[in-house]
């Protein structure tokens, strides 16, 4: 059992340790899981400091119930926020904190009345912004059963204890001032488009990891059925038109599935983040499906 930032930084500092993408650290809340990314060098790209929401949260106040988890996601604001929340795209939940709001993105679902003044209390909003000020990616609360926080670190260069520190300060911090939150029963709405989104997100995944091996067998096929010399650049041509025909297609269907989440979405604290992803899996599933 760790039980301090530096033992944790040399833990991290370490390479090839078989177990090294995942241990415990402890401290005086209770144990905070702490899972490594790793390159193919063995180095430590990513750090996640987590723990669970129900284990940590406290249980001295009564909150009204809600839907769980609570799916609340901070991350720094960022020009495309406040252009988002200035046309109505998003709404945002704000602390009344001129500093934090200017400085922190709270993406989270519809809460009951006093909910959200009551999970992003002051210490767990100070907690929050210095660990995002310290480099976290994001902060999540009660993200599928989980607090937790992301930092990128730089492939092969260990992580300095002192950088350590702040993090499990910080995430300590946060993780003792977590109001227990009772499960409604409730669902969250769901993301519109929810299935079509995701089908075609897989679709673009799979397909253009298979991307490499799919065209060359493409263009070996192509000029062996049809008896042409490998040289021959028109199986090359064709091809090279199928590819900006199936990326025209992605880029059609990027535009069209983003808007029509965007116009669903409207409103909703994360119509940015969804509108990206079915921009995003549009076109992928759209350039796939273009080249089958």
């Amino acid at each position: 059992m760790l039980t301090t930032p530096e033992q944790l930084a040399a833990r991290l500092a370490r390479r090839g340790e078989p177990g090294g993408r995942a241990f415990t650290v402890g401290h005086a809340s209770g144990g905070v899981a702490v899972e490594v990314s790793l390159d193919n060098d063995d180095d430590p790209t990513g750090v996640t400091l987590w723990a669970d929401y129900e284990a940590v949260a406290r249980r001295d106040g009564k909150l009204p119930a809600a839907p769980r988890p609570l799916g609340i996601t901070l991350g720094r604001e960022g020009m495309a926020h406040r252009e988002a929340r200035a046309s109505g795209l998003v709404h945002e939940w704000q602390t009344g904190d001129s500093e934090f709001d200017a400085f922190v993105y709270v993406d989270a679902p519809a809460a009951p009345p006093g909910l959200m003044e009551a999970v992003l209390n002051p210490p767990v909003r100070a907690a929050c912004e210095r660990l995002l000020r310290r480099g976290a990616l994001w902060v999540q609360l009660d993200v599928e059963g989980r607090v937790a926080a992301r930092f990128a670190t730089s492939p092969g260069e260990p992580v300095p204890a002192w950088h350590v520190a702040e993090w499990a300060d910080a995430f300590a911090l946060l993780q003792s001032h977590l109001p227990y939150v009772p499960a409604s029963g409730a669902a969250h709405a769901p993301p519109p488009l929810q299935r079509l989104v995701s089908a075609l997100g897989w679709v673009g995944k799979v397909g253009w990891a298979l991307n490499v091996v799919y065209v060359g067998l493409l263009v070996g096929g192509t000029a062996h059925l049809l008896g042409l010399d490998v040289e021959d650049p028109l199986p090359a041509l064709q091809l090279l038109g199928l590819v900006l025909l199936s990326l025209g297609l992605g880029a059609g269907l990027s535009h069209a599935l983003g808007e029509a989440v965007a116009r669903r979405a409207r409103g909703r604290a994360d119509a940015l983040r969804l509108r990206g992803r079915a921009r995003w899996a549009g076109f992928g599933g759209g350039s796939v499906l273009g080249l089958a």
